[in-house]
């Protein structure tokens, strides 16, 4: 299957939980110590950020700009993000 083409729509639970392991594993923070309130950036460099973003793409399937994780900072804002742009796009892909 396409990555781009996903299955079904993630929620933000899943979503969150996915920046838990990620942010995890990248810093070496317990994900229970990670708060969803917290900017991404007392966590992540810059250049983890943006890697992770791009992994993130592959794995929500569609494109996201590089700069929404400034623009919605903590893991809670980025993750009800993400799931509005999942709508959008699969409304594209539907319309197209």
């Amino acid at each position: 299957m396409n990555a781009r083409n996903p299955t079904q729509i993630k929620s933000v639970a899943e979503v969150k939980s996915w920046f838990y392991r990620k942010i995890s594993s990248i810093s070496d923070i317990p994900a229970e110590l990670i708060d969803e309130d917290e900017e991404l950036t007392l966590y992540l460099s810059s250049v983890e950020a943006m890697e992770m973003m791009g992994e993130l793409e592959d794995w929500i399937g569609c494109r996201l700009d590089p700069t929404s994780v400034y623009h919605h900072p903590t893991i809670m804002q980025l993750s009800k993000f993400l799931v509005r742009q999942q709508v959008f796009s699969e409304t594209e892909r539907e319309i197209a």
